[in-house]
């Protein structure tokens, strides 16, 4: 009797373990970590300050090159074609075109300019090409060695210009001839440490003007990037219209004044 119970209580604890083994076991899943934010884009690097010797350019003061939003897209989008970077000897000469631009701010920069149209909004008036593209390039000053070869690097400035004109403006023009006439140029290449030239504000644009026979769109309303302080706010081509009309207006009334005084 006592052996029939021994062996009973035998296999009821081996039925209890096969059970147990056969049981599904709880997998313990780690929590699960918080994804971490997004960070937002980052500034490209700006580029360095130039050095003695460097080849440095310019865009000239007139439309749409004044507007420092539209000059800072153009002057970006030729930066690689140029192959400026940081240590490349060709590079703007405004500290505020070297200045880094996130990558998806140029267009943003383009619109506030009012040179590209934004989303649900009209088209801008097109540019029409009212002149030649000119290079001016200063002689080599004494004393100071160029870093880089100015001809060359002057060309390659004109080939980045005309490639980008059409890119971002949808505007084709020759290829860029040097000049000696400073006035006449919407380039100006010189090398760092010698004379800068003069840059005086053009009222009258000599390589693009908008097409006014088009109507003129209702103004964008102001925006910012968010680029290191960089503002896309403010006037765009309709406001360089009514300077362009008001200068001509100025002018009529400079000339009649001096026929009554005659």
């Amino acid at each position: 009797m006592r052996h029939s119970i021994y062996l009973a209580a035998i296999a009821l604890v081996a039925i209890t373990g096969f059970a147990v083994l056969a049981s599904p076991v709880q997998a313990q899943t780690p929590p699960t970590p918080p994804t971490p934010p997004t960070p937002p884009p980052t500034p490209s690097p700006g580029l360095r300050d130039p050095l003695a010797g460097d080849i440095v350019w310019t865009f000239a003061q007139e439309f749409p090159f004044f507007d420092p939003r539209a000059a800072t897209a153009l002057a970006w989008t030729m930066a690689p074609i140029v192959g400026s970077t940081q240590g490349a000897p060709v590079l703007p000469a405004d500290a505020g075109l070297r200045r880094g631009v996130r990558p998806g701010d140029i267009p943003l920069l383009m619109e506030a300019a009012g040179l590209r149209a934004r989303p649900g909004t009209n088209t801008p008036p097109s540019l029409k090409v009212t002149g030649r593209c000119r290079i001016w390039v200063a002689a080599s000053p004494a004393g100071i060695t160029a870093n880089a070869p100015l001809d060359k690097s002057a060309e390659s400035i004109g080939s980045a210009f005309a490639q980008t004109m059409r890119d971002l403006l949808g505007v084709t023009i020759a290829p860029c001839t040097t000049t000696a006439d400073v006035a006449e140029a919407q380039i100006l290449v010189w090398i760092h440490g010698g004379p800068v030239p003069a840059n005086p504000m053009r009222p009258i644009p000599t390589l693009v003007a908008p097409n006014i026979a088009q109507p003129l769109p209702g103004q964008p309303a102001p925006a910012r990037t968010g680029n290191a302080g960089l503002d896309v706010g403010g006037p765009g081509i309709g406001a360089v219209l009514a300077m362009l009309v008001a200068t001509a207006a100025a002018a009529l009334a400079v000339r009649a004044l001096a026929r009554r005084a005659g």
